[in-house]
């Protein structure tokens, strides 16, 4: 029997990292076939046929272990570094693959939806990846272990790392030069994470990270609460954003939405041979990372802030001047769109970054000086050494406006405030920038509230769950 389950963003509290993988009644999950929907309604095959195909493009992984003999991932273009960040309570190394499902199907699953080929057991519904001829490198930060499904990742000496472990990762993936950082995780703010963050930020690479499944959580979040990433929120087919508990997972940290609600994945608790439907924002973020990597493909030159730049003025299948709002951020990404657009004609400007934000808000602009001095000072930097800062896209005729920055909440308070006092919710997302509120598309979705249009034909009517963060 099928079920559906809601996979989120790890999140780390302070001492032991939480999993929010949480299970979810069967609604409806017999038919699998819906959990194809994602690749559907953004007509990734079209995409692919037209060259945007992710050729070329390096993208970072940091995750829980990986199962690569999965069908979909059998001679895709993955590469598990082989380097240990973490150990067990017996104090032996993790190694970055495992076939056990507890510890290594959030992280299959994620990579899967990049670079799965689309192989599958006969009568299984096929798992493709968005950008299946990218390169990705895997890097293990941690691994989910039963009963509890506690995110652990020990140093040699037993104490628990998981924030280190990712910072570490982070740095290691800048190392070996890759083009777009895809983190389905969220941990508490620490220095380490945040110089890591910065570095990407003087680097010109997009840290693309998962944010909270359920707004009413208090822990967790980093990096995509911070300052200059891409946080990512999840949508069903209808194009409504997930919900828990019956509330709407909105959020001040939200930049752009992508399908995350209903997703096929590959492996039960059962067995790695059956499938089930998957949420959550952790299934969003690599189809995000992977529309990135598919316009990288056919702009090579391209920077990852004018990638950053074209994806948020081509959010549900229209151009358009960037609209923010608390739901979809600056609405859902469309490759459909983002392939009739130029990323050289913006600015090679961080769209996300905001030079006044606090050292609470994420990386600073010294911080992001003080980074960009100390890759000035390497052998050998890194490919791009663009200090993020506000500011317009290039004049070119194509479009016009100037994204303002988005206001970051870091901290459970906040997010409490935004939820349970819906008023004040409605009134901060009003006073900010609203969501890109393109015009009517048929096949593309968008979300709920006020941006509306019509279910992608042909798809799933996908499971509106969520899940804690």
């Amino acid at each position: 029997m099928s079920r559906i389950r809601t996979l989120g963003v790890l999140g780390a509290a302070a001492v032991a990292a939480v999993v929010t993988v949480v299970a979810a009644p069967p609604a409806n999950a017999d038919d699998l076939s819906s959990g194809s929907w994602y690749y559907q309604a953004l007509h990734v095959q079209e995409a692919l046929d037209a060259g945007f195909t992710g050729k070329g493009v390096k993208i970072a992984v940091i995750d829980t272990q990986i199962n690569p003999a999965i069908p979909t991932l059998q001679g895709a273009n993955l590469t598990p570094v082989d380097k240990t960040y973490c150990y067990d309570a017996q104090g032996k190394p993790i190694p970055p693959t495992s076939t056990d499902y507890a510890a290594a199907m959030h992280g299959t699953h994620v990579a899967s939806l990049i670079v799965g080929t689309g192989e599958a057991e006969p009568g299984q519904v096929p798992i493709r990846g968005v950008a299946p001829q990218a390169e990705v490198l895997f890097y293990n930060s941690g691994i989910a272990a039963a009963p509890d499904s506690s995110l652990t990742c020990l140093d040699a000496k037993g104490e628990n790392r998981p924030v280190e472990s990712l910072a570490e990762a982070m740095n290691d993936a800048m190392d070996a030069h890759a083009d777009i950082i895809s983190v389905s995780q969220g941990v508490p703010y620490s220095g380490a994470l945040n110089r890591a963050l910065a570095r990407a930020l003087a680097l010109g690479i997009p840290v693309v990270a998962g944010l909270t499944n359920d707004a009413l959580s208090t822990t967790g979040g980093y990096p995509g609460v911070g300052n200059g990433s891409v946080g990512v929120q999840a949508i069903d087919a209808t194009g409504a954003v997930q919900k828990a508990d019956g509330f709407s997972n909105r959020s001040l940290s939200v930049k752009v939405a992508a399908p995350g609600v209903g997703i096929i994945t590959q492996g039960t608790s059962e067995s790695w041979d059956a499938q089930e439907l998957g949420s959550g924002t952790s299934l969003a973020t690599p189809i995000v990372a992977g529309f990135l990597a598919d316009m990288k493909s056919k702009f090579p030159s391209a920077t990852g802030n004018q990638l950053l730049q074209t994806m948020i003025r081509n959010t549900g299948g229209t151009l358009h001047d960037p609209r923010w709002g608390n739901d979809l951020g600056y609405g859902t990404i469309s490759l459909t769109q983002m392939r009739e657009d130029n990323p050289l004609a913006y600015e090679d400007v961080n769209p996300f970054f905001d030079p006044k934000a606090s050292q609470s808000q994420g990386p600073t602009v010294d911080d992001v000086g003080a980074a960009k001095g100390a890759e000035a000072l390497k052998p050998t930097a890194g490919t791009q050494t663009t200090t993020p800062q506000a500011g317009k896209p290039a004049a070119d005729g194509a479009s016009a406006g100037t994204p303002a920055w988005v206001p970051f909440a870091i901290g459970g308070g906040v997010l409490l405030l935004i939820v349970v006092g819906g008023v004040f919710a409605v009134v901060m997302g009003t006073r900010r920038r609203r969501g890109a509120e393109p015009a009517q598309a048929v096949d593309e979705p968008a979300s709920d509230g006020e941006h509306h249009m019509h279910a992608p034909t042909g798809a799933g009517s996908g499971a509106d769950q969520g899940g804690r963060g």
